[in-house]
């Protein structure tokens, strides 16, 4: 057994798409296929099963997951060693996409010019990638976990309201109280699929209200109320920073959201991950008015 197959082991066992997995880490499917024969070959072992297209570990492929996780640890503290206090390595950061849009991608580059040998693998929404299954090393979270070995701790809260396009309200019924809602559209997720995010509106604004669009994706989401589509619920941040979007009800309908971060503990002593912590902790903090809407909106 070499280290080359586990880190293709690993790359397979991340992503249970061959294709993808093969294109992460830059090799062809078919070289990716033989590597992965020859190291199953090596332990008298099936590692992946086949189901509907996708690889899925086998018992014996879970307890070699183990293992190479923690090779590959050792493997990235022996790195971070060898160039002294300089951090470097990836981190597989997992965030919603409303956060990742808005706070993240204008200001990761600010931490890669601290640490250019820092790598990220940003995957949004958040709620695809799972810690406790050593898919990503971070998670912002718009719920805390309940279970797993993981560090967690609120990162930031902000509030939800509704929001609408100009040209949508001068051409709709006119709102000034909640029960004009009911004679609107609204924008919104598929129920059940996105946690920690009020996806009932009638839970929590009208039980008269009917979601006309329903999407998994806060950007397509806020494209769709943008465009006129319907009213629909969003962090202050995401509408506050559109200058198509007017808040509805603002001072009658605010809700309350918080963002966690969730940190894998077999990683947060590793320099490369404990630099990024302090970094977005002192980010968030330096951009608090980011998150919270003032007095008045």
């Amino acid at each position: 057994m070499n280290w080359d197959d586990l880190r293709i082991f690993l790359a397979q066992a991340r992503n249970p798409s061959l294709k993808s997995a093969a294109r992460g880490i830059g090799i062809d499917p078919t070289t990716m296929s033989r590597r992965l024969a020859r190291l199953a070959h090596s332990m008298n072992a099936t590692l992946f099963e086949q189901q509907g297209g996708q690889h899925v570990l086998t018992p014996r492929g879970v307890q070699l997951l183990a293992y190479a996780e923690r090779a590959e640890a050792a493997m990235l503290e022996a790195a971070e060693a060898g160039v002294g206090d300089e951090a470097g390595g990836l981190i597989r950061l997992a965030a919603p996409e409303s956060f990742a849009t808005h706070f993240l991608a204008s200001r990761l580059d600010g931490f890669q010019r601290q640490h250019p040998r820092v790598e990220f693998d940003l995957i949004s929404p958040s709620w695809y990638s799972d810690p406790l299954k050593r898919e990503v090393d971070i998670a912002i979270l718009p719920a805390q976990p309940v279970r797993g070995p993981l560090l967690t701790r609120r990162l930031a809260d902000t509030t939800l309201h509704l929001y609408a396009s100009a040209d949508y309200l001068a051409s709709h019924p006119p709102i000034r109280e909640r029960a004009d809602l009911a004679a609107h559209r609204f924008v919104g997720y598929i129920r059940n699929v996105v946690p920690g995010h009020p996806t009932e509106y009638a839970e929590v604004i009208s039980a008269e209200i009917v979601t006309a669009i329903r999407t998994t994706s806060s950007a397509v989401q806020e494209r769709v109320i943008e465009s006129g589509g319907g009213i629909g619920l969003l962090p202050y941040f995401t509408g506050h920073a559109n200058p198509r979007l007017v808040a509805v009800l603002p001072d009658e309908i605010s809700l309350e959201q918080s963002f966690w971060l969730v940190i894998r503990e077999d990683v947060r002593h590793s320099s490369r991950i404990s630099e990024f912590l302090d970094w977005l902790s002192k980010e968030v903090r330096r951009n608090s008015a980011f998150f919270q809407k003032p007095a008045a909106l």
